[in-house]
């Protein structure tokens, strides 16, 4: 059995009955899992694509909703806001006269500065200690009580305002609620022209006297963090000081966050000049940053404390994320998907009219497509289950199939193989047995034929193969004499017989076709000197180096050639004289820039002529020749 199984025969037979059952099979089980898989994916992809784009208009929707709420409370605080500078400025303009000698109800610190001492339910006051009291600083301290009712009512009914207040531009506070000894809280002195709740309504900051967001700021009265809607509060065209309303970050943040989000998503708050006002959960862990509801004081306030830089988007931990989002502030588009931490965010922003702060929506796509991802490894788990049964099937089957192979193949090889030791025997002029029918018409006649066959063999083989052997020489040696005949047998260019016949090709096509073209004829300069000085085998290498660089530097569609001795020709099909006169000056250059190994720099000279109708290639290569000779004579390594 080991015998006929290495049998290439069987082994053919073996394994094309194989793979003629068994590879199509294979083939429609492949094709059947590639489209599954291929289908599933198409589909999973359509459904995220779409998914995508309605999870970013159900965002945006939701987002933009948001902040017409946010914008509508801050309306709100600016109209309340609007209402104070109006019942301020009416209260100055009304300049109230009191006695000489008035309670203004302050008594002196300790540190020099004054303050309310009891809280009557109103606001507390405070004087810095910078400050000279006389009548006018006390009138404005009983003038401003009257502020009081309108800071409870707005404080105590609005949830958004944390403080209401008035700063004047004498360094005094009136703030409500009451702050328990303000002397101890501010410090000393308080000058409000550093604080930001304060610069930026005065004239400079704000000419039209409208009211002004504030960005995010520590409050020096110890509330934390806050942002304030200001408003300049003038006696005629006087800045008698700013009020202001106080929105605490917490206040923000709990707005921000309020809103429950489809899939999971979360928010962030971001000002004009790109500084995070109120960021979430997700928002801190992707930019590294935590976000600051509080703070401790350790001493006052004397200046305006903004949040750290790390708060404003172009300077966030997170250098990717800050890169990717202050582009997609710049870009104006509503949405962005970014990628973080290997995986993918998508961002979608809004704006709140009121101040210019922008809503920024984001959602982890994971979130996003959880349930496209679920349904996905499904149809895998499915798919591989279908992988594992085919494989499965498909080796029974190959156990199967090879059984009945083996059977088949040696059916039809075992004859195969004893006819070929048969011919083997003829070879070695042995005695042929004849072989026992096998049942196969087609073997049994060509054994019969098989002696016949042997004795017409070797005489056949013999004639053919002289006859073979007679045609190559004869197809080498044409090769060789054509060869011969055109070729130099130095430079491997063309030699001078098939340049006359390819000039005799151009003048007849430029005679019946009108078609231009050109000759250029290169003579190497001081060729002579080259022979003397370094000998003959250098200056033949010379020709030989130099054949090389002109065939470099011509075109396709040129004809190059060895003219004789040191000269060379080129023929230029449609081509002009100013034509090959530029082709001239690039092979000029060319042989100019190669360094020869024995005698350096090779020059040549170059005569370019154009072929006149009606005339001939002698009267051509004459004109050549006499440009050859004006390029000589004009001191060589030149064309004319």
């Amino acid at each position: 059995m080991k015998k006929i199984v290495n049998n290439s025969i069987f082994r053919l037979l073996h394994r094309r009955f194989l793979i003629a059952s068994l590879i199509p099979i294979l083939l429609v089980e492949i094709a059947l899992i590639i489209v599954y898989f291929s289908v599933n994916h198409y589909v999973s992809s359509e459904y995220k694509q779409n998914l995508k784009q309605e999870a970013i208009a159900n965002l945006y929707e939701i987002s933009h909703q948001h902040t017409n709420s946010i914008n509508n409370k801050l309306s709100e605080v600016r109209n309340l806001a609007q209402l104070l500078q109006s019942d301020h400025q009416q209260i100055f303009d009304n300049d109230p006269k009191f006695s000489n000698e008035l309670d203004w109800g302050l008594v002196q610190h300790a540190n020099g500065s004054y303050y309310k001492e009891k809280d009557d339910g109103g606001s507390s006051v405070y004087y810095a200690s910078q400050i000279k009291i006389h009548q006018e600083q006390k009138y404005k301290v009983i003038a401003s009580e009257q502020f009081d009712p309108l800071f409870k009512s707005i404080v105590n009914a609005n949830v958004m305002i944390q403080q209401a207040y008035f700063n004047s531009w004498d360094n005094m506070n009136r703030l409500y609620p009451f702050i328990p000894n303000s002397s101890e809280v501010f410090g000393s002195q308080l000058n409000m022209a550093e604080f930001n709740f304060y610069y930026l309504a005065d004239k400079q900051h704000n000419p039209d006297r409208k009211p002004v967001w504030t960005g995010v700021y520590l409050d020096p009265a110890g509330q934390g963090w806050l942002t304030s809607c200001i408003v300049p509060i003038y006696n005629g065209d006087f800045l008698e000081g700013v009020s202001g309303l106080d929105v605490t970050v917490n206040n923000i943040i709990d707005d921000v966050l309020s809103t429950e989000l489809l899939w999971q998503a979360e928010s962030f708050l971001v000002n004009s000049t790109g500084e995070l006002m109120a960021i979430s959960p997700l928002v801190e862990e992707l930019t590294r940053l935590k976000e600051l509801k509080s703070h401790e004081y350790s001493k006052a306030v004397s200046e305006t404390v903004k949040k750290p830089k790390e708060f404003n988007i172009n300077n966030i931990p997170n250098k990717n994320l800050s890169k990717q989002l202050v582009s997609f502030m710049k870009s104006g588009d509503k949405s962005i998907e970014i990628e973080l931490n290997n995986k993918s965010y998508i961002f979608v922003n809004s704006v709140i009219p009121e101040t210019g702060w922008k809503l920024i929506v984001l959602v982890n796509t994971d979130k996003l497509f959880s349930v496209i991802n679920k349904i996905e490894n499904l149809s895998k788990q499915i798919g591989y289950w279908f992988i594992t049964l085919m494989l499965l099937f498909y080796t029974i089957f190959f156990g199967i199939i090879r059984k009945t192979s083996i059977a088949l193949a040696l059916k039809i090889s075992t004859p195969i193989k004893e006819l070929s030791e048969s011919m083997l025997r003829i070879g070695r002029r042995e005695k042929l047995n004849l072989l026992s029918k096998t049942g196969i018409d087609e073997i049994d006649k060509l054994y019969t034929k098989t002696e016949e066959l042997e004795s017409k063999l070797d005489e056949s083989t013999k004639g053919l193969f002289s006859a073979q052997l007679q045609e190559k020489l004869t197809i080498e040696k044409n090769n060789l004499l054509q060869e011969l005949s055109e070729q130099d047998f130095l430079t491997k260019l063309l030699n001078r017989r098939k340049l006359d016949e390819s000039l005799d090709l151009e003048v007849a096509r430029s005679s019946r076709y009108g078609a231009d073209f050109s000759v250029i004829i290169m003579d190497l300069d001081h060729f002579k000197n080259v022979n003397d000085t370094f000998g003959h085998n250098t200056g033949d290498q010379v020709l030989v180096d130099v054949a090389k660089v002109l065939s470099d530097s011509i075109r396709n569609t040129d004809i190059i050639g060895r003219w004789g001795g040191e000269e060379f020709l080129i023929i230029c099909p449609n081509t002009t004289c100013d034509g090959a006169k530029k082709l001239a000056e690039t092979v000029r250059f060319s042989v100019e820039k190669f360094k020869h190994k024995d005698c350096g720099t090779i020059t040549g000279s170059f005569g370019v002529a154009q072929f006149i109708i009606n005339s001939d290639k002698e009267r051509l290569i004459a004109k050549a020749d006499s440009a050859l000779y004006s390029a000589k004579k004009m001191g060589k390594n030149c064309v004319m």
